[in-house]
């Protein structure tokens, strides 16, 4: 597989921001615990950023229709563990916010928004090594939190953003940095923020 950042782009394709990968770029392969460790955390790939063998695909089972949020981080996930995935910094493809994406209309329901980033944790803690596992586990939880937190935002539903501020301040200083440098949260957000404000989202 090989990926690459892409521009965040509103319904006018109008660029918002640039949402890159928290990886090294360059001709060498991202090393796979590197890879699984970051994407357990948070799906940082823009889903038209990533070109994958067909043969590699069909072999892992393809994408699962019961993950409707994150069956593109399973199958990244499951990439991961059986191949070589490449990191290149130029931008190739735009990733357009609007208010009838899949994301915004399926987030709604808080309690099936969390299980889908429940169900990668599950599934993959498994290929983190002990050390990675202590480390990297409390920060996809706190992530978890933050996700539904603002997906609950976005229906109006503010009081969930101070359980997930509270899970984000438990992780201590290390934590909190691996948290906002895995996650691309920032990346993320700030173009939905500015869609928002200009009344395009």
């Amino acid at each position: 597989m090989h990926m690459h950042p892409s521009y965040i782009i509103d319904e006018s394709a109008r660029r918002l921001g640039l949402w890159r990968c928290p990886l090294p770029a360059g001709g060498s392969p991202i090393p796979a615990h590197m890879l699984i460790e970051r994407l357990v955390v948070q799906n940082f790939v823009g889903i038209p950023a990533p070109t994958i063998r067909c043969d590699a695909y069909l072999s892992i089972g393809g994408l699962e229709n019961a993950l409707w949020y994150t069956a593109d981080c399973d199958l990244y996930l499951k990439l991961a563990a059986i191949g070589s995935v490449y990191y290149h910094s130029t931008p190739l493809a735009c990733f357009r916010v609007h208010k009838n994406s899949l994301t915004v209309s399926g987030s709604r329901n808080n309690a099936d928004f969390r299980n889908q980033h429940q169900v990668i944790v599950d599934r993959h803690a498994d290929k983190l090594s002990p050390k990675a596992r202590a480390e990297i586990l409390p920060v996809s939880g706190g992530f978890g939190d933050v996700n539904t937190a603002l997906a609950a935002a976005m229906a109006g539903q503010f009081a969930p953003l101070i359980k997930a501020l509270a899970s984000i301040l438990t992780l201590g200083p290390r934590g909190i940095r691996r948290y906002f440098y895995y996650s691309r949260v920032v990346d993320r957000v700030f173009p939905r923020l500015r869609a928002l404000v200009a009344g395009r989202f």
